[in-house]
């Protein structure tokens, strides 16, 4: 089991607690990391599921019937859990979802703009790095989307942390295995996945000419294309926390 001493930033320490086969699921939430997935999984579950529409979303549902935020009772927990990733990944992916493909990019958005004086649209993966997440004093500073992996953990002996190439195995362990693939079967990741583009430094490339792009062929910038050798040293870096929590949790 993994211990981490971190303080929790509002949402971000959030944690979930859900009962699954008769067993009490502490879920740490972390965007990027298959929240999504979580959510559905936490509110089908839910004896409150009904309540849904008049919550307005599946997070404020969430926050208002699982939420935890007392260690005793989090520890108490049969499982306690939390998806990691790649960090290099999580970033491209992350640009490719919010900006190229608008998908619940809202608050990000506004923020990218208020913080660096343009639209979205003439957002580059290298300006959002370099400008954005580095431009930054700390970025759990900024949109929670791109805090920390770290960050969102709370003072807990986890007892799984699960990396997100593995989530549907090491779930069934707690779910069992139709449930895990239902709610965390392989899905073709849209960020990184098919040709790519046909075009050089598609890292300099702005959201409007990657979203136009797309609306001419479909296609979307591979992980390799935008995690250019500088601007994955330069993540590194930033996320040098979250490396090295990644470098324990294979060593253990």
């Amino acid at each position: 089991m993994l211990a981490f001493l971190e303080k929790p930033r509002g949402l971000g320490g959030s944690h979930y607690v859900f009962e699954a086969s008769g067993r009490r699921v502490a879920y740490c939430y972390i965007r990027k990391n298959a929240s999504t997935a979580f959510k559905r999984l936490i509110v089908d579950s839910s004896p409150h599921r009904e309540a849904l529409e008049d919550c307005g979303s599946r997070i404020r549902f969430l926050e208002r019937y699982h939420r935890e935020d007392r260690l005793k009772a989090l520890a108490a927990c049969d499982y306690r859990i939390f998806v990691y990733r790649d960090v290099l990944r999580r970033m491209a992916s992350l640009f490719v979802n919010k900006f190229v493909l608008s998908e619940g990019a809202a608050d990000i958005s506004k923020d990218v703009a208020q913080r660096l004086g343009r639209p979205v649209e003439a957002l580059s993966f290298e300006r959002f790095v370099e400008a954005y997440l580095d431009g930054a004093r700390n970025v759990n500073e900024l949109d929670p989307h791109v805090w920390e992996q770290v960050s969102h953990l709370r003072p807990l002996h986890y007892t799984h942390a699960i990396p997100l190439e593995r989530l549907e195995a090491d779930m069934a362990s707690i779910l069992g295995r139709d449930r895990a693939r239902e709610y965390f079967g392989r899905k073709v990741n849209v960020a990184g996945a098919g040709k790519g583009i046909d075009a050089a430094d598609v890292a300099s490339w702005d959201v409007a000419s990657l979203r136009a792009r797309h609306g001419l062929d479909g296609s979307l910038p591979t992980y390799a294309q935008l995690l250019r050798a500088d601007l994955a040293s330069c993540l590194s870096r930033i996320y040098r926390r979250d490396e090295r929590m990644i470098r324990r949790i294979r060593q253990q």
